[in-house]
C-alpha cells in the first residue's frame, strides 16, 4: 500500500507542476488576439486541479468513492476544443489525459 501511495505522490507533484506551466502560459496569453488558446488552457487548469483533487483524495483513502464523470464530460470538452483549434499537441494530450484517467480508475478498482 505505501507503494501506492508513493505513486499517487509522484503523480500529484507532477499535476502540480503542469498547473504551473499552465498558470504561467495563462498570465501571457493575450485575451483580445489568442482567445481561442486562453479558453483551452482554462478548460486544461480545471482539468489539473480536478485530478489534483481526486488523486488527493485516493492517496488519502484508496477505498474513497470518487465520481470521475465531470472529469471525464470535461475532458471530452477539451478534446474537441483542441481538435476544433487544430492544435499540434491534439495526440500528446488525448494520450496524457486518458493515461491519467485510467490510473484513476484503476486504483479505484484496485479497492475492491
Amino acid at each position: 500500500m505505501k507503494v501506492i501511495r508513493d505513486k499517487i505522490s509522484i503523480t500529484i507533484n507532477q499535476l502540480y507542476e503542469e498547473l504551473d506551466k499552465s498558470l504561467d502560459l495563462k498570465k501571457e496569453l493575450d485575451y483580445d488576439t489568442e482567445f481561442p488558446e486562453l479558453v483551452i488552457n482554462e478548460t486544461r487548469i480545471k482539468i489539473l486541479k480536478e485530478f489534483i483533487q481526486i488523486f488527493k483524495v485516493l492517496k488519502k483513502d484508496i477505498t474513497a468513492d470518487v465520481n470521475m464523470l465531470n472529469l471525464s464530460k470535461r475532458l471530452k470538452l477539451h478534446f474537441s476544443q483542441l481538435k476544433k483549434v487544430g492544435t499540434v499537441n491534439y495526440k500528446r494530450n488525448i494520450e496524457y489525459f486518458t493515461t491519467l484517467l485510467k490510473v484513476g480508475y484503476s486504483l479505484m478498482k484496485f479497492k475492491t
